[in-house]
């Protein structure tokens, strides 16, 4: 486990995850999908690595690009150092959030709600904020993607005897929507620090109360609360997925998660080609899809990932269903094979900007970024899921490896 997730090593992660989430699949889907797709899905997949892989080692292997990023003034202040500051704020959020709408998902799920209710109250409580409120999202994102994984990286990397009063909140919180990836968010940079500081037996126990949470979570968010669970539709709405994206052919909780996991995203990311091939008739979106991008332009943004949603189930009640992907499609989809570039350079120079850092709980808390990069476009990672943040922590930050 070490191997994969050394800080040392930090720069091969988002390949491992890349490598779970697409390798085997993109094999099989030569035999599930149109050929012409599966080829160009494994084409941009290869061009996208060895890009990525000639950015890192070799435009910004040298030892000119290490003494640039040491000349950065390096700075003693430190949000981390705050964490009542940063929890606070971030708590305020989900108190308002919670006093202004009438349904939350996990008190719902214990009252024996549907799934398509949990669907629709999950969406309603962030998503479909209007007026100044459309900003939540976004602030929550930054809250739970940077701001929040970093802070408790440093609260367990220093040890603060407080660390697991803000850890079970967070969790708490996060649950609130049952979505249930979200407990990587807090879990996954303590399960790094543990690994590099040679703490096996501790991260081995955060691994397996990792899955017990996501495994309660699921199993709510499933209708697990229901009273009766021969109530619970078998197919149909939010209830399960349509046959032709169903790569385990049964109806238990386990081929559920197994199919959201290992297929779903490779599945996805061959609708985004297709999206492009049938909806967009072979035309790139040319950025109008990254909404700081379109500002700038002056056009209208091209809201790609509910486009696809639509495209792929029909919207939900709410309008606010996505299809995320991974990043290189996006590029491709937007700008094409020079896209596919593009997006590697600058993940390169992300990348190594961490790896150069000295900060340990920032890289800590990258790896959740990195990871998510696996199922999310690049732009969106950067300006609202939290490199954003990360980056100028990286770079200005004064903090010495200890581990």
């Amino acid at each position: 486990m070490k191997y994969f997730l050394a800080l040392k090593r930090m720069q091969n992660f988002h390949l491992w995850v890349l490598a779970f989430f697409y390798l085997p699949q993109s094999i099989i889907g030569f035999y599930v999908y149109d050929q012409n797709y599966a080829l160009l899905f494994l084409a941009i997949a290869f061009v996208s690595l060895f890009s990525y892989l000639f950015f890192f080692y070799i435009v910004f292997g040298g030892g000119y690009f290490h003494r640039f990023f040491h000349r950065f003034w390096k700075s003693s202040f430190d949000v981390a150092n705050y964490p009542f500051v940063v929890f606070g704020a971030y708590f305020l959020l989900i108190v308002y959030a919670i006093i202004t709408t009438d349904q939350i998902a996990l008190f719902m799920a214990f009252k024996g709600a549907s799934i398509d209710e949990l669907a629709r109250s999950r969406e309603m409580f962030l998503r479909t904020r209007e007026g100044w409120e459309a900003i939540f999202p976004y602030v929550n994102a930054l809250f739970v993607m940077a701001f929040l994984p970093y802070t408790i990286a440093s609260l367990f990397y220093r040890r603060n005897k407080l660390r697991f009063y803000f850890l079970i909140p967070f969790l708490f919180c996060l649950a609130l929507t049952l979505e249930k990836s979200v407990a990587i968010l807090a879990v996954v940079p303590i399960i790094i620090l543990a690994v590099n500081s040679g703490k096996s037996n501790k991260s081995f126990r955060i691994i397996v109360f990792l899955a017990i949470f996501i495994a309660g979570v699921s199993f709510l968010s499933r209708g697990g609360g229901q009273d009766n669970m021969s109530t619970v539709p078998e197919t149909g709405g939010a209830a399960s997925i349509p046959e032709a994206y169903q790569l385990f052919k049964c109806d238990s909780q386990l081929c559920y998660i197994l199919n959201r996991v290992t297929w779903i995203p490779y599945a996805t990311a061959i609708d985004w080609l297709r999206y492009q091939n049938i909806v967009l008739r072979g035309d790139y979106v040319l950025g109008k899809s990254i909404g700081v991008f379109s500002t700038f332009l002056d056009v209208p943004k091209v809201n790609l990932e509910r486009d696809v949603f639509e495209f792929q189930w029909g919207q939900n009640e709410t309008g606010t269903g996505s299809s995320n992907t991974v990043y290189f499609i996006d590029a491709f989809v937007n700008f094409s094979w020079f896209g596919v570039l593009l997006y590697a350079a600058v993940l390169a120079l992300i990348v190594k900007i961490l790896v150069l850092s000295d900060n340990v709980p920032i890289k800590c808390a990258s790896f959740v970024s990195l990871f998510y990069l696996g199922v999310n476009s690049l732009p969106p990672m950067i300006f609202s899921g939290g490199l954003v943040v990360l980056i100028p922590i990286a770079l200005f930050s004064r903090q010495r490896i200890k581990i």
